[in-house]
């Protein structure tokens, strides 16, 4: 079995990155990208912006965050992943 790592040089802080997932949210593009960064030994935050933490996806499946957006924007993040339709969306959070 191959294994991959996004962790820093110094193998110990791995990076942080958010997936934010809402209702209508596209299940594959959730599901993989989570999927693959979590093998990648990345510290996934998956955060749900609506008032509960499990959502209903694009075909009905049910999906339930780690936590709530409110709670997720207390951490500061190397990168925050949106699964939108077709692609995914990834925006580089530069921490001062």
């Amino acid at each position: 079995m191959c294994e991959y790592s996004l962790n820093f040089i110094d193998n110990h802080n791995y990076f942080q990155i958010l997936v934010p997932i809402a209702n209508g949210t596209e299940e594959m593009e959730a599901v993989i990208i989570i999927d693959i960064l979590r093998r990648a030994k990345a510290n996934v935050v998956v955060a749900s912006v609506e008032d509960k933490l499990e959502i209903e996806a694009s075909r009905k499946v049910k999906l339930e965050a780690d936590v709530l957006l409110a709670e997720a924007a207390k951490t500061s993040y190397d990168l925050i992943v949106l699964p939108v339709r077709g692609l995914f969306t990834f925006f580089v959070v530069i921490n001062q």
